[in-house]
């Protein structure tokens, strides 16, 4: 575990103006007890028990060979065809705008701590936020409004779903986000020019792929910070800047945005 009583910045400049913050959802922004934004619909266990026969060989089939995979390809196909298979199972047995909205609202799913007042600081000092999410946008979207955090310097790249009319899932994503492709090719081009103004940047994640996000202008400065979920050997975050078991990092965050005033 590093050290955080006193970040270091790595010479990057914290004044608001010119800062926005990325960020990983699942464990990230939300507690690492917390279901994720697409599996808290299977742990739900409301699409029945075909749905969930299924979802467990697309895990077996797919997630758990891509995690442990070394061959960053083969890695990456299969983290695609997971995402795009465990989505497609959403549509084919009908989930529905009004089940994920039940789902959402009677979830376990609760903020980091401090996470949600760090968001509100954001927004009062008007410095993006970017979620990054290999999971489903729709149900981040959903978390953020039920909890009125859905600000306007909040942007969300993520798979998301659309619904027709009778609340029915009619497209499957095509670019599809995964952990280990969260790059710039998912920004679109409005908010590639609103942080193409900004030269610093703060990153959050939970796993050691989370590191990819920073890649997003690679020429700015960035202070990544990852969360230790216990989930990982500590020795994997060694890309990250800083790693943390949570405690006051936001109180440290916010003072030191304050103090570059």
């Amino acid at each position: 575990m590093k050290n955080i009583d006193n970040i270091d910045l790595n010479g990057i400049s914290l004044k608001a103006e010119d800062l926005y913050v990325v960020s990983d959802f699942d464990s990230t922004i939300t507690n690492g007890d917390s279901y994720g934004s697409l599996d808290v619909i299977t742990y739900s266990k409301l699409l029945g028990e075909k749905y969930s026969e299924r979802h467990q060989y697309i895990v077996t089939e797919y997630a758990e060979k891509a995690k442990k995979s070394s061959n960053i390809t083969l890695k990456k196909d299969l983290w695609f065809t997971h995402l795009y298979e465990y989505i497609k199972l959403l549509k084919d047995y009908n989930l529905t705008e009004e089940l994920l909205e039940n789902i959402i609202k009677n979830s376990n799913i609760k903020f980091r701590k401090g996470f949600d007042k760090f968001i509100s600081y954001l927004h009062s000092k008007k410095i993006p936020l970017i979620i990054i999410s290999s999971g489903l946008g729709n149900s981040i979207e959903l978390f953020l409004k039920m909890n009125d955090m859905y600000y306007d310097n909040i942007y969300i790249v993520s798979n998301f779903v659309d619904f027709d009319s009778d609340g029915k899932i009619v497209n499957i994503p095509k670019n599809i986000v995964t952990p280990v492709i969260k790059n710039e090719a998912f920004i679109d081009r409005n908010l590639n020019s609103i942080i193409k103004k900004r030269n610093n940047k703060l990153i959050f994640g939970d796993i050691p792929d989370d590191i990819c996000m920073s890649k997003i202008n690679e020429h700015h400065n960035t202070l990544s910070i990852a969360f230790d979920n216990q989930k990982y050997d500590n020795s994997l975050f060694d890309q990250f800047d800083v790693l943390t078991d949570n405690s006051n990092i936001f109180d440290l965050l916010e003072k030191s945005i304050n103090e570059a005033i």
